[in-house]
């Protein structure tokens, strides 16, 4: 790695640099009193015996009840305490899947040089505002794509602020937003996960530069961003669909939890995490090399009791990193370190880089992974959990096994096609999907299963079509492979966690069962709690289609046998319910009595607007009366010695074997049905 080495060639240098450096400093902390990094493990709530009208409560934790007492400013410096007694963080993630790790990982590895190819896109500052994390996740999002697909795109974090803050919009509030978050502030990556499984995003950088969106002249109540109206959240296009998102958490970092996050550097380019970092002003310099100044290499290790506060990826790791390169008054015991891609620009640390020790207390208590990303955005997305899953509802007795359902009414007239269900879990889950369309919840079809070996979010795709015609509800059967004393498998937004107070819920819209045979509405609820489900859709915009026939892109429908009706024709096709047909001959609707012939047209309507129009080839049919007899075969003689010339669909309803060529064998083979020596015009 290249080092900076900065010459002070007189006082007057060293004072400038000295101020930029603090200058700098102050933004880089900027961050930390804005950033509300909350740990996923966040809330449990339980229902004993089934009874859901008497919910048995976590108890909050004493760390919890002091951080509710705190201002919202100081709230807003420390990370979000975790909210449940009784909750042990390990539970879930001892028991989490782990790839199957070579113990013979690299003992150095950079994705910004992967044999002269770097996975990792150009480091960016996120200036004063409190985007770190928004920036943390939009770089692994990036570096992930680059990893899979080759493509480097350069996507917009400060999108993702506007989409999820709740204040500071011109005309209102943002319903799907944070009620704590203002643009601009500080966030978490659970707000990043609400945006992208709604679909909201990512979208591209030049679409939302966040240069255009800074205040010249902020004023009081004003942030360093602008406000702008509601509607302008959603104008622009979603590049890109992350259909799984990773939540991996421990207290500690054991040497698994290490090589875990090292795999996945290897895998996706990169991950996101968060750590403390120290405020120069009152402990930072006990925590960074003292000769940082000098080399442009900067070393960083933590080993308080403070919380994460600043957003960043780790981009590489190397295990030769000397505990000599750290400070002296305070370094880890053992070597190694990771390669961290900061948020301040290419002008701090070297070139906008540093080193984090593996032994930093806050290391592994946040790590996010993004993968499984695809570039077909569905058409619609059906949710209630407007802001993600923020806990968990489940029951003691269920051997943590239970069931929810959403209720969803359909979006559009017309028909749609069900892709993808995503489901928000709070750790290794096995998953069974089923869709239902009426009101009772019992008269379901299975339509998927499958295992999320993670706390976060997993989606299912569907390679068969499932047609959604009305109102549907997707319900999931939840089987907990984890340990977990909270016994809440169903991963819900919950109303009670501080900022999620408006969330809304209407009757009939989200429900709970034990055993999935008696469902609860959890509108019935004095707090609120929705499932965590989402469905996704595209609208079913075909007007027919066939197993037995292909139409070619010039909308052409061949191989039809002759003396073939239309009544016995359209049943060998599926027409979506808002299209009518009809066939014309020329210009006039034929006689329905009369057989189909060569050239007739299949006319397709919606709301009484012509939408295609398919040409007709009955095979071996050439004077297009539907029949195949003396006639046809008189015309395609002539064609094969020149005396006239068979074109277009007349040549293809001539070509028999279809080998681009009419000629004496295919008519051979109309006279052989003509003498009723086979059952159609192809032999067989």
């Amino acid at each position: 790695m290249k080092k900076i080495i900065l010459k002070l060639k007189n006082k007057t240098t060293f004072l400038i640099l000295s101020f930029i450096f603090i200058f700098a400093l102050v933004g880089m902390f900027f961050c930390k009193n804005n950033t509300k990094t909350i740990n996923a493990n966040y809330l449990s709530y339980s229902i004993e015996n089934n009874n859901i009208d008497e919910p048995k409560e976590c108890e909050f934790s004493e760390e919890y009840k002091a951080w509710l007492s705190l201002s919202e400013g100081e709230q807003n410096n420390i990370e979000m305490p975790e909210v449940c007694a009784e909750y042990s963080n390990g539970e879930i993630n001892d028991n989490m899947t782990l790839f199957n790790i070579d113990s013979k990982l690299p003992l150095k590895y950079d994705s910004r040089n992967i044999e002269g190819k770097s996975f990792i896109t150009s480091v960016r500052s996120q200036g004063f505002t409190g985007l770190c994390w928004a920036f943390s996740a939009i770089d692994a999002i990036e570096s992930n794509i680059l990893k899979t697909s080759n493509q480097n795109f350069d996507l917009s974090p400060t999108h993702i602020s506007y989409a999820t803050s709740y204040k500071n919009f011109i005309d209102g509030v943002n319903i799907e937003g944070n009620s704590t978050r203002i643009v601009g502030d500080g966030g978490t990556h659970l707000d990043v996960a609400s945006y992208l499984t709604k679909l909201k995003g990512p979208i591209f950088e030049s679409d939302w530069l966040i240069n255009d969106f800074y205040n010249k002249e902020p004023k009081n109540g004003n942030t360093m961003l602008k406000s702008i109206y509601l509607n302008e959240i959603n104008t622009k296009k979603t590049i890109a669909d992350v259909n799984n998102i990773i939540w991996y958490q421990n207290d500690t970092c054991t040497n698994d939890d290490l090589n875990y996050i090292k795999q996945n550097i290897m895998d996706h380019g990169s991950v996101s995490i968060s750590y403390y970092n120290a405020d120069s002003s009152i402990d930072g310099s006990d925590y960074i090399n003292e000769d940082w100044f000098e080399t442009g290499e900067y070393y960083y290790y933590y080993n308080g009791t403070k919380n994460p506060n600043h957003a960043v990826t780790l981009v590489g790791w190397d295990d030769s990193i000397s505990i000599d390169n750290f400070s002296s008054d305070n370094s880890p015991s053992k070597a190694g370190a990771f390669i961290v891609k900061n948020t301040r620009g290419s002008q701090m640390f070297n070139d906008g880089y540093m080193y984090i020790s593996y032994e930093d207390t806050n290391l592994c208590k946040s790590v996010e992974i993004y993968n499984d990303i695809d570039y077909k955005i569905e058409d619609n997305v059906y949710y209630y959990d407007q802001l993600g899953h923020w806990g968990g509802i489940g029951s003691k007795n269920s051997n943590n096994i239970a069931w929810a359902a959403n209720k969803f009414k359909k979006k559009t007239a017309n028909e749609e096609v069900l892709k993808e269900v995503t489901i928000g879990t709070r750790g290794d889950t096995d998953y069974e999907i089923y869709i239902s369309f009426n009101d009772n919840l019992n008269d379901r079809t299975l339509i998927g299963k499958g295992n999320i070996d993670h706390k976060g979010y997993g989606t299912h795709k569907f390679s068969n079509e499932i047609l959604i015609e009305k109102d549907f509800s997707i319900i999931v059967k939840y089987i907990a492979n984890y340990s977990s004393d909270s016994y809440t498998p169903v991963a819900v937004q919950d109303s009670r966690v501080k900022g999620f107070e408006n969330t809304t819920l209407r009757a009939g819209q989200s429900f709970y069962s034990l055993y999935g045979n008696t469902w609860t509405d959890l509108y019935d609820k004095s707090d609120t709690f929705i499932p965590s489900i989402k469905a996704y859709t595209n609208n079913n915009t075909y007007d027919l289609k066939s197993d037995k026939y292909n139409f070619d892109d010039n909308l052409i429908i061949k191989n039809i046998k002759d003396k073939l009706l239309f009544d016995d024709f359209i049943t060998d096709f599926t027409v979506n319910s808002n299209i009518k047909t009809k066939i014309f001959n020329e210009d006039r609707e034929i006689d329905y009595t009369k057989p189909l012939g060569t050239g007739n047209k299949l006319k397709t309507y919606s709301n009484d607007e012509l939408l295609n129009e398919y040409t007709l080839i009955v095979s071996g049919d050439i004077n297009g009366d539907g029949q195949v007899n003396a006639s046809d075969i008189l015309y395609m003689k002539r064609h094969i010695l020149s005396k006239s010339t068979l074109e277009n669909i007349l040549f293809t309803a001539g070509d028999i074997d279809e080998n681009n060529s009419v000629n004496a064998t295919d008519i051979i083979y109309l006279k052989r049905y003509i003498l009723g020596k086979t059952d159609n015009v192809w032999g067989s």
